[in-house]
């Protein structure tokens, strides 16, 4: 990774910025502000140093000061940028194999124009641009228990996580009185070894600072006020009746590049549950709108398929041609429930959402084998 000093324009072979239509490139946005592992974070024993802490529940919210945050653009599909070692030029693709334009006008004055080549013959190395910079932090750190998933790579995950970070922005904005731009939060997952919690899986950490240069103190205000701020958020979460964000809950300006990410059905079930304890399920309305498309779906396979309840709100049963499937919905945070549950499948809301066909499939082969 490299943190470049500056930037200049592109110029064309003559020494002229590059302008007009034949000028077009995709954008390319960077990555939201990273909260790394860095010794300002941790003891030298791998313990925790935060300023001040105090309990929500089963979590805990933190005070941290002058932490160092990082920011960082991959470049297109993740697989960075072309510099040339000689000029400094940027590219992707191999845009910059051979002869290419150097990123400034040749100046006159300081070159030997009989050495001096109209285009640039550099070679280049592949690397990603950073950006570190120092924020106050307010920490909300939720170790994931029980019946709890801990699995960071998983696109549901994120979902959850970055919809309540995103939560605790606006509610943060409504508890104290600030335009929401003023902060900005994200998170990282640590090891279950750095708490004192032999039940852990593994710890969500969400974390909010102030987007103005070094710091307004509106991050360390909320640590003051998070009750307030946690009941914003839930408000925000609860309060909306769309199937997953929109404009009147969750989707902003300011996080319009992940809007297809944010859930606040998701976001709620991990606030809940940080904040109570309480094991993430889904609601009547919820489970009522999966199970609909989900029996749409079989019926348009086979007719003569049948899905009724089981008895219990979660748990239903699939017949056809005398052969019959047990099996459940439930919140993908959490664990499958298969042994001792007298289910055959456990579905979470995320496949019967993102992967319904697949899960169709799957049903009727097994009632057809």
């Amino acid at each position: 990774m490299f943190s470049p000093p500056a930037f200049a324009p592109e110029v064309d072979q003559f020494g002229r910025p590059e302008e007009g239509s034949s000028y077009n490139e995709d954008r390319v946005y960077a990555t939201r502000p990273k909260y790394p592992l860095t010794p300002t974070s941790e003891g030298s024993d791998g313990s925790d140093e935060m300023e001040q802490t105090k309990p929500v529940g089963p979590s805990t919210v933190g005070r941290l000061n002058n932490e160092q945050l990082l920011v960082a653009n991959m470049g297109p599909d993740d697989e960075g940028f072309d510099v040339c070692t000689k000029c400094g030029a940027v590219g992707t693709g191999g845009s910059l194999d051979g002869s290419h334009n150097r990123p400034y006008p040749k100046d006159v004055r300081r070159m030997d124009l009989d050495r001096y080549t109209r285009q640039c013959d550099g070679s280049t190395v592949n690397t990603s641009f950073t950006h570190v910079f120092p924020s106050d932090l307010t920490v909300f750190r939720i170790p994931l228990t029980g019946p709890m998933q801990f699995t960071p790579d998983e696109d549901w995950f994120e979902s959850a996580a970055q919809s309540l970070a995103e939560a605790l922005v606006m509610g943060a904005g409504e508890a104290l009185g600030i335009e929401d731009d003023e902060l900005e939060g994200g998170f990282r997952t640590r090891s279950a070894a750095h708490i004192d919690d032999t039940e852990a899986h593994g710890v969500l950490e969400l974390f909010l600072f102030d987007t103005t240069p070094g710091g307004a103190g509106f991050s360390s205000k909320v640590w003051d006020e998070f009750d307030s701020v946690l009941d914003e958020a839930r408000t925000i979460l609860a309060g909306c009746e769309c199937e997953s964000a929109c404009h009147d809950c969750l989707r902003r300006y300011q996080n319009r590049h992940m809007h297809n990410l944010l859930n606040r059905h998701q976001g709620l079930a991990l606030l809940e549950y940080a904040a109570n304890g309480a094991i993430p399920t889904l609601t009547e309305t919820k489970l009522s709108t999966l199970i609909t498309r989900l029996e749409q779906s079989l019926v348009l396979q086979n007719p003569d398929i049948e899905l009724e309840e089981r008895g219990d709100i979660d748990k239903f049963q699939v017949r056809l041609d005398g052969a019959e499937l047990n099996f459940g919905v439930r919140s993908c945070l959490r664990d499958r429930r298969l042994e001792g549950s007298g289910l055959d499948q456990d579905f979470s809301d995320h496949e019967l959402t993102h992967q319904l066909p697949e899960v169709a499939v799957s049903i009727i082969g097994e009632l057809e084998s």
